[in-house]
């Protein structure tokens, strides 16, 4: 048939073809790793071979044109090249040249036509008009803290689709042992994400002596106005914290985010049944990772780098993330939080009482320093 010998010869087809087939016979995350693309690829190219083999129709699986399939007119091509060497002033030598997508812009403006920037590209090339800008390339420049815990880093992994929903990540990396301090998924990326993370990850290693993050909602007030408590929490404890001024120099932290979508979330993320279960995983998952997995740049595995920071007050670490209202005992005996209803000996019956939430998943009451209890939500 004219469409199978198409698809033959045609390579888009041919790979969309060859990736179906192997991940029909594997799983998608299996496809993925083996054709070096994340498991959506997998997944899109598995809908379009399944149209493609009920219509027999080739365009389903070959690439889709993009613009209009006829050539621009000369005109359009002289009004381009025009607007394009406006930028060449020879008073003004070091004058940026303009971009492709300004000369469709100006094209649209002051001509009235519309057409893309990769057209506009095209247009300057194909008559040699074209100047391609230098660039400013800098080198990598890769770092190393001397010690564990000089340096964390910390960010966000985002809208991993799971059998529970989308579910957002924050893994807390250390910068000199790659030892993943800390791990933990949720199902909104409210500011509380990245505090109950970093608790967490104190509670169980100590401090360090300064975190580096983005610029994202959970770490910094966006407005620069205010501060998160994840800031507030930093600030209280003495840590540096430090913004990244590029994606680069998150280069340890953004890669362990890709190993964890792979290595870890899609292998599970549709047979979790809940977020317990998905944090469950992950745990077993840090710890396999931390002991077992040898770092191809230091050669060995982060638990052999890693030891243990300061330790912190664990009784003032609780009190910088609880968040804490006055509740007054009831004549039953009672405290009503949240919808819930806790029961207190009688002795504080009248009583105004102290109830600190952490991370909504359990409460302590006190009445001055009296302990009271602890409930879970």
């Amino acid at each position: 048939m004219p469409a199978v010998r198409d698809a033959q010869t045609d390579p888009a087809v041919a790979r969309r073809l060859a990736r179906a087939r192997f991940a029909r016979s594997h799983t998608k995350a299996e496809a993925a790793r083996h054709f070096g693309c994340c498991w959506k690829t997998i997944q899109a190219t598995l809908k379009r071979v399944e149209q493609y083999e009920q219509s027999r129709d080739i365009h389903d699986v070959q690439n889709k044109p993009r613009g209009q399939p006829h050539r621009t007119t000369a005109e359009i091509e002289d009004q381009a090249i025009a607007i394009y060497r406006e930028s060449f002033n020879p008073e003004r030598p070091h004058q940026r040249r303009y971009s492709a997508a300004k000369v469709a812009r100006l094209l649209q403006e002051r001509h009235g036509v519309v057409v893309s920037r990769k057209t506009a590209w095209l247009i300057l090339n194909r008559r040699g008009v074209w100047d391609e800008p230098a660039g400013e390339q800098r080198a990598i420049q890769r770092f190393e803290r001397a010690t564990p815990n000089e340096l964390w880093q910390i960010d966000f992994i985002e809208n991993e689709p799971t059998a529970i929903g989308e579910v957002y990540g924050i893994p807390i990396l250390d910068d000199h042992s790659r030892y993943l301090v800390g791990l933990h998924f949720f199902l909104s990326k409210g500011q509380e994400t990245a505090l109950q993370t970093a608790y967490h990850a104190m509670m169980a290693h100590g401090t360090p002596a300064e975190i580096l993050c983005d610029r994202g909602g959970a770490f910094v007030d966006a407005t620069g106005v205010g501060r998160t408590a994840f800031q507030e929490m930093l600030s209280t404890l003495g840590i540096t914290l430090t913004i990244a001024p590029r994606a680069q120099t998150k280069g340890k932290e953004e890669r362990i985010n890709q190993f964890i979508e792979r290595d870890l979330l899609d292998e599970v993320r549709y047979d979790v049944k809940s977020l317990a279960d998905l944090n469950a995983r992950g745990d077993a998952w840090c710890q396999a990772y931390n002991t077992r997995h040898v770092n191809e740049t230091t050669c060995c595995t982060p638990v052999s780098r890693y030891r243990p920071g300061v330790k912190v007050d664990p009784v003032l670490l609780k009190q910088l993330v609880a968040q804490e209202e006055r509740r007054k005992v009831s004549r039953e005996a009672k405290i009503t939080y949240q919808k819930h209803h806790f029961t207190v000996p009688e002795k504080y019956i009248g009583w105004w009482v102290w109830i600190a939430n952490y991370f909504d998943e359990y409460v302590e009451i006190t009445a001055g320093k009296a302990f009271i209890g602890r409930f879970d939500l």
